[in-house]
Parts: C-alpha cells; structure tokens; sequence
C-alpha cells in the first residue's frame, strides 16, 4: 500500500514538474535542479546568521542565482554573494540586493 502511495505522488510531482516546465521552458531536470539549488543557499543562509534574511528573496534559473531584496550593509550584500558562489551548481549570481542601513 505504501508502496502505491508513493508511485502515485511520484508521478504527481513528476506531471506537475512537467507541467511547470513546459511554462518555463526548462526540463524536469532543469527544475529539480534550480529547486534544489534554491534550498541549499537558504539554508546556508540561515546557517550564516544573516540578520536580514526574512528581506532577502532567492530565484534560481539554470544556475544562476538572483538576489532581491535589502540588507542593512554593503559588507553584508557582499557577504551573501561570497557565500552563495561557493556552493555546487552556481554559475553566476545576480546581486540586486538594495542596502537600506
């Protein structure tokens, strides 16, 4: 039975991913990966203590990262970059960060 259940909301995300993917112009794959990605900077994010991550947006498309949002410091939109690049999968990022001390 729980093999079933699973099976079934497999190939629910998969449609839904498809679905989605057809909108975008991404793969499946490409979305997993963007999605993926995008959970690993939030979470590095929240490891580092950024005092301003609750103003912080994070968009991932096909490696690139885009930051939108505001921080209280230059040094702190820098910060967030340099943390972000070093993760696996980023090919660019895209700091639109706004500082507002």
């Amino acid at each position: 039975m729980r093999q079933r259940h699973a099976a079934a909301l497999v190939g629910l995300v998969a449609l839904m991913g498809a679905a989605g993917c057809a909108a975008t112009g991404k793969t499946v794959g490409q979305t997993i990966d963007d999605t993926t990605l995008t959970t690993q900077i939030k979470a590095k994010l929240a490891q580092a203590d950024v005092r301003s991550l609750y103003r912080v947006n994070v968009d991932t498309d096909r490696g690139i990262v885009y930051l939108t949002g505001s921080v209280p410091t230059e040094e702190e939109k820098q910060r967030l970059a340099d943390l972000i690049w070093r993760l696996n999968g980023v090919r660019a990022v895209v700091n639109e960060l706004q500082v507002r001390g």
